[in-house]
């Protein structure tokens, strides 16, 4: 065996030449050739498992990660130490790791956001509880051929339709239109319309989640 290995170390284009051929020749040849990459391979991991154990199972890494964890210690002790004289120290740290985690959190958000970037229509029912007006209605009908957002809004204590066409300005990410009574662009993100309220019934941004009726 070690033989058959020292062969396929000094000449391994010649070696895969041999296992090509002979299985073309016999394929039940096929079966000795995997077992013995088979073989090769976990070897292989198992000698580079060793190297890894033997790296870390000394007494140099043992002493290295004690005096390690000895500093640690030290350090963790005196911010302890400043934290309990003065603790508005201690809010700095955490409103940055706060921060660093809403950040992370939006990253993540974004990158995972869904792309209309493949679709050219799609129509959204985006109704929902109007509180004491009853039951809102709302169909979206964006065409990005046209580059025109279409929108049906209704109550059901007001049944009259409120019609609108706003212009798309971008279509990807996010399909943002332009502005008709406030001063910021409505948009869909991740099935989901977020507009800037007039104040007449909402004030401030708000979201509402839509549900898809057509999309192509």
């Amino acid at each position: 065996m070690k033989q058959i290995f020292d062969f396929y170390q000094k000449k391994k284009t010649l070696s895969w030449l041999i296992i090509v051929i002979t299985s073309i020749i016999e394929p039940t040849l096929l079966i000795i050739w995997i077992s013995l990459i088979t073989y090769a391979l976990v070897k292989k991991i198992d000698l580079f498992s060793s190297k890894i154990d033997k790296k870390f199972n000394n007494k140099a890494w043992d002493k290295k990660m004690k005096n390690l964890n000895k500093d640690w210690d030290v350090k963790l002790k005196k911010i302890e130490k400043d934290w309990k004289k003065n603790p508005k120290k201690a809010l700095l740290p955490i409103v940055g790791i706060l921060i660093g985690v809403y950040f992370i959190f939006s990253f993540g958000k974004d990158l995972t956001a869904k792309n209309y970037s493949k679709f050219s229509y799609i129509e959204y029912d985006c109704g929902g509880d109007g509180g004491s007006y009853g039951q809102m209605y709302s169909y979206w009908y964006l065409d990005k051929q046209k580059m025109n957002a279409r929108s049906e809004v209704w109550v059901e204590q007001f049944p009259q339709k409120s019609i609108q066409n706003r212009k798309i300005l971008s279509w990807g990410k996010k399909i943002v239109m332009e502005n008709i009574k406030t001063a910021s662009e409505p948009y869909f993100k991740n099935d989901e319309l977020w507009m800037l309220g007039d104040g007449r019934l909402v004030s401030g941004w708000y979201s509402n989640p839509c549900k898809i009726l057509e999309q192509n």
